[in-house]
């Protein structure tokens, strides 16, 4: 059984239908817990990261994972995982976890989860994409309006990635056949 965090988010809804389309056993894990757009065989679990104690049972018989960052739980979330069984866990961080500037809010909540997930005693894989290709939805009325696009920051050059790009690289962490532990992506 494999524990999807963040189901329903970009990532996490994309991993796992790719998931169940592999004929693999998936536990949806969202806030909601609903069941909504899940593709069949996906079992719907309601947990938040930010209170360990409502992910605990949905951990039952999970041997990987797949954890979201930034959650104030998540330190207990994967103890409660690897005493459950689980094995293997793959972090949705970014490339900027790299670059170790943690006065940044978003190094610092992703760096404090790399080390997290390094710690936690499993086999791990951090898929570290830079910027999805989905957030350049948000300039939609932007373009249609004409005139000028504005973003935060102009002079920045990204490698955009869809989605289901990124999740297709989670598939393969998630289930690996013979990928060494203690890797980025």
């Amino acid at each position: 059984m494999l524990l999807v965090t963040g189901a329903t988010g970009n990532v996490g809804a994309e991993l796992v239908r790719a998931l169940a389309e592999a004929g693999k056993p998936v536990r949806a894990l969202s806030r909601a817990g609903r069941a909504d757009g899940l593709p069949p065989g996906a079992e719907a679990v309601a947990g938040d990261l930010n209170e360990p104690g409502t992910v605990r049972d949905a951990l039952d018989g999970v041997t990987a994972l797949f954890l979201m960052p930034g959650y104030s739980g998540q330190r207990q979330v994967l103890a409660d995982a690897r005493a459950a069984g689980a094995r293997r866990v793959v972090l949705l961080s970014g490339l900027s976890a790299g670059i170790g500037d943690t006065s940044n809010a978003v190094v610092g909540y992703l760096t404090d989860a790399e080390n997290a997930v390094r710690e936690s005693g499993m086999e791990w894989t951090f898929v570290r994409p830079t910027s999805f290709m989905s957030n350049s939805l948000q300039l939609a009325d932007q373009i249609r309006k004409g005139g000028t696009v504005r973003v935060p920051f102009p002079d920045a050059y990204t490698t955009d990635i869809d989605p289901y790009d990124i999740a297709q690289v989670a598939l393969r962490a998630c289930c690996p056949r013979s990928s060494p532990a203690g890797s980025s992506k």
